[in-house]
């Protein structure tokens, strides 16, 4: 039997990925304002306000279904059948995304707990920063570290903080993986780099925290931080 190519692998659970985030933020439980969940809890609010026992018993039930249909964990359950589907196609999710090098997105893992923490990538988070003065760069190092017991290691990008002066910024990055294993990538931020750009960072190196930088070059006002990116951001893909 034929199984699913990695690309379409990754394109069925980004799609997944980006379910779960509409589902978070669009569907609701029945509180929030203004969302499916919250307009089906009010028709059944209304039906079960009802005096007429015969429109009661006719509506009653349906309206019911339609209320727990609408909520967030009934989408969720829905995912998490074509999660089983997809991880039994493959032969197991977690030995596939071994054997192929491949990550996929934290979300997943809310509703396929076997999935491995080492497999999906974390959230974007600040791991490191550093700034120039008087010719000076200071850096910030662990500024926050990766819940291994969550997430694997991420791929990092270069965020500025200030416009870039005239000169080009070199940095090295010393960390450590989601085995605990000292990594080390290096990038550079060019010169008149615009505040707040996301600067890329070439290579696959991922770390879970970074123990230090070595950075050279700017100009006196220069600031950048090193944050984790998405292996690839689910929006879009639904």
């Amino acid at each position: 039997m034929g199984t699913l190519s990695t690309s379409d692998f990754l394109t069925e659970t980004k799609r997944i990925a980006k379910i779960l985030d509409l589902t978070d933020t669009g569907i609701g439980d029945g509180d929030d304002t203004n969302t499916p969940s919250k307009g089906a809890a009010n028709a059944l609010a209304a039906i079960a306000a009802l005096s007429d026992s015969d429109q009661l018993t006719a509506l009653l039930p349906g309206a019911v279904q339609f209320a727990a249909a609408l909520k967030a964990e009934s989408m969720k359950g829905a995912c998490a059948a074509w999660m089983r589907v997809i991880d039994a196609h493959v032969g197991g999710m977690n030995d596939y995304l071994s054997d192929n090098a491949l990550y996929v997105h934290y979300s997943l893992r809310d509703v396929w707990t076997s999935l491995r923490a080492r497999y999906v990538f974390p959230p974007v988070t600040e791991l490191a920063s550093s700034s120039r003065a008087a010719g000076t760069w200071t850096d910030a190092v662990e500024t926050n570290t990766i819940d291994t017991d969550s997430y694997g290691s991420g791929l990092i990008e270069f965020y500025t903080q200030a416009a870039i002066g005239v000169a080009d910024i070199e940095v090295t990055v010393t960390g450590e993986n989601y085995d605990g294993e000292t990594v080390q990538t290096s990038g550079t931020i060019p010169a008149s780099t615009g505040d707040t750009t996301v600067v890329a960072i070439a290579g696959a190196v991922r770390f879970v925290k970074i123990t230090s930088l070595t950075v050279t070059g700017g100009t006196d006002g220069d600031a950048f931080l090193i944050r984790t990116k998405f292996d690839r951001d689910p929006t879009g893909c639904a």
